[in-house]
C-alpha cells in the first residue's frame, strides 16, 4: 500500500474511500455509488432501531407528595375518602412510600430489582416485589387476608398527563394528584 494512494475498504458491502491527505480529522468519505437518499435511509433505519431502547431505558420519576383525585380515581367510596397525603421517593434501586400522613406513618419499601420486601400495616404484613415494564413500575403485593388465606394483588403504577395512577388487576385505579 503506498503512503500517498488511497486505501479501499469493505465495510457492510460498500466501498469507502479514504483519503490520506485529508486534513479532516474523519477522513472517511462517502462511496462514489452511495446518494444521499440511501444515506438518509440508513441513517433512519438505524434511528427507529435504536430509539425504543434508548427510550425504554428512561424511567418516569414517581417522587413527590400525591393526594387521591377523587373525581379522576375509580375505586371504592371508602378509598376515595382517605384524602391522606402519600410521599415517594425514588433512587436506582427503589421506591419508597409513606402513607398516613394524617395518622401514624406507614413506609414500604419497593425493591426494583423484583426482590422481595416486608412491610408491616395496621391490618397485617404485606410482601411487595416490583420491576419496571416499560415505563410502569409493576408492583406485586401478597398479605393475608381476614380469613388468614393469601390474598395476591398486582398493580401498574405509571404517569398519565402530570398525575400518578395505580392500576389494579382488579380494573380499579386511583389517580393522584401531585400536592406542591
Amino acid at each position: 500500500m503506498s503512503s500517498g494512494g488511497r486505501l479501499g475498504n469493505r465495510l457492510s458491502g460498500m466501498l469507502i474511500r479514504v483519503s490520506e491527505s485529508s486534513r479532516s480529522p474523519f477522513p472517511i468519505k462517502r462511496a462514489d455509488h452511495m446518494n444521499k437518499s440511501s444515506f438518509g435511509r440508513t441513517i433512519f433505519t438505524v434511528l427507529m432501531i435504536t430509539m425504543p431502547c434508548a427510550l425504554s431505558a428512561q424511567r418516569p420519576d414517581l417522587s413527590g407528595r400525591w393526594t387521591v383525585d377523587t373525581e379522576a380515581s375509580k375505586m371504592s367510596a371508602q378509598a376515595k375518602s382517605a384524602g391522606e397525603i402519600v410521599k415517594i421517593t425514588q433512587t436506582a434501586d427503589a421506591v419508597t412510600v409513606e402513607m398516613g400522613a394524617n395518622t401514624k406513618p406507614i413506609t414500604m419499601m419497593i425493591k426494583l430489582d423484583g426482590t422481595e420486601t416486608t412491610s408491616e400495616f395496621p391490618n397485617g404484613t404485606v410482601k411487595t416485589r416490583g420491576k419496571w415494564e416499560g415505563d410502569k413500575l409493576v408492583v406485586h403485593n401478597t398479605r393475608a387476608g381476614k380469613d388468614g388465606e393469601m390474598t395476591e394483588t398486582t398493580a401498574s403504577w405509571f404517569l398519565r398527563n402530570g398525575a400518578l395512577v395505580m392500576q389494579n388487576d382488579k380494573g380499579n385505579a386511583v389517580v393522584y394528584k401531585r400536592v406542591n
